[in-house]
């Protein structure tokens, strides 16, 4: 897994559009490319892999603000949320097979479109898998009930970056 954000990504998506970034939360969202059927960047990346070094990118490294309610944190992975790991010590490849376990399988990131598999992850992230669920339900126009079965993996296929990100901004 890669440690640092990827750097070359003339192939691929840019971030914006990766994770639904919008002018409302400081980042353009304006690449028509990525909201296509375009499968994973060059290079042999897995969506998951990608992705996730992404996200710890955008996380970063360890803090420990005693403001933060989360406590000690690294990568993203917050102490409150797991006690029992070592935070100070987390490696990426720790942090990401616990994105993967927590984050990236029970989100069934790899079920979905490529288009949308940044964005709900990254929804998952901080919102919970849960959530994440009902901000696609809701894009798709299927009932939201915060559980992705096969009515919601049929109309994620149709359902554009603009379109999630328009639902998650709603959330919040």
């Amino acid at each position: 897994m890669a440690s640092t954000l990827p750097t070359d990504r003339s192939s691929g998506p840019p971030l914006a559009s990766i994770l639904g970034r919008t002018p409302r939360l400081g980042v353009p969202m304006d690449d028509a490319r990525f909201n296509s059927t375009q499968g994973p960047p060059a290079g042999g990346d897995t969506g998951f892999d990608y992705f996730v070094s992404i996200v710890i990118h955008l996380e970063g490294g360890y803090v420990n603000d005693p403001d933060d309610p989360g406590g000690e944190t690294n990568m993203g992975i917050s102490k409150r949320s797991y006690p029992n790991e070592d935070i100070k010590g987390m490696t990426t490849e720790r942090a990401s097979a616990i994105y993967y376990r927590d984050f990236w399988t029970p989100a069934r990131c790899e079920l979905l479109p490529y288009r949308l598999q940044g964005i709900h992850f990254d929804a998952s992230v901080p919102s919970g898998v849960s959530r994440a669920a009902k901000i696609l339900q809701n894009a798709a126009g299927v009932p939201v009930d915060g559980v992705i079965g096969p009515k919601t993996l049929a109309a994620a296929q149709n359902v554009t970056v603009e379109e999630y990100a328009e639902s998650r901004l709603a959330w919040y």
